[in-house]
């Protein structure tokens, strides 16, 4: 399945009979040799508590994520095709707690993953520095960035730029990534805000090490960062490479709300 090109392999748990290897993640997710994925979902209902799903989630390096708001979309938009459309709501548990998912529309076409509020903090004063790290061939003077980490289940540092275009956005985001603030790597958003109501984001996602079409969570980090920072309103249209998802929050200690569409695209067997 997919969301804006944030694309998952998804499998439940009842069909994997043992615990996967990182090699084995690793080779379903080349894309020559294998499936290929940004993640890999692995679900399993939890019978003691009906509407319950848990999630454990895999990088395409076979590192586990913490969370991951385009695969919740994902694996809810299955659950509806598949299991029960008539569900108003889904509670799915990961790595770093819950969220609650609902369709936002009578036709299921759009589901709405509600998480806790966000957690932010300002970021590295050194990171003032990328502003020197530019494509070659842009000559555009140097873009300004101010930086902000925030927690969403997952962790972000979000670079707020007025010129996205004008960063060696891969050149940054490998080095904060590398950055020993986190030993865990970070997923890297730059975000530029069009207006009050939309941004444009590219996201450097953790475990990919790559730039993604789509990222649920990094969206809904980068409205977060640029609301705190008076830069947007209660609901935003973030516009990412492979399409647009809208966040809205009220702020302070409000949930925030990341609301797109997900596609299946094929389904089969894959044999180790």
């Amino acid at each position: 399945m997919e969301v804006n090109g944030n694309d998952f392999v998804i499998v439940e748990a009842n069909d994997c009979k043992r615990s996967l290897t990182r090699e084995e993640i690793q080779l379903i997710g080349n894309r020559r040799f294998g499936v290929g994925f940004d993640q890999l979902l692995i679900y399993e209902e939890i019978t003691e508590s009906p509407n319950t799903l848990r999630l454990t989630i895999f990088n395409d390096d076979g590192s586990e994520a913490s969370q991951c708001g385009n695969g919740c979309i994902a694996i809810t938009q299955l659950y509806l095709e598949h299991i029960d459309q008539g569900v108003e709501q889904l509670q799915i548990i990961s790595a770093s707690g819950f969220v609650i998912a609902r369709p936002s529309d009578p036709k299921n076409q759009n589901i709405s993953i509600e998480f806790p509020p966000p957690v932010l903090k300002p970021g590295p004063s050194e990171y003032s520095r990328f502003t020197e790290y530019r494509p070659k061939t842009f000559d555009r003077r140097y873009p300004a960035i101010d930086s902000m980490i925030v927690s969403v289940g997952n962790l972000h540092v979000v670079l707020k730029t007025e010129h996205v275009d004008a960063l060696d956005v891969e050149r940054i985001g490998e080095e904060i990534q590398a950055d020993p603030k986190f030993p865990d790597s970070v997923n890297v958003e730059f975000l530029e805000c069009k207006n009050d109501s939309l941004g444009y984001l590219l996201v450097y996602e953790r475990g990919v090490s790559n730039l993604t079409y789509a990222c649920g969570t990094g969206a809904v980090a980068a409205m977060a960062a640029g609301k705190h920072n008076g830069f947007f309103c209660n609901s935003v249209e973030m516009r990412m490479l492979g399409g647009s998802v809208q966040v809205d929050w009220e702020g302070s200690d409000k949930p925030i709300y990341l609301t797109a569409a997900a596609r299946k695209t094929h389904e089969g067997r894959f044999f180790l």
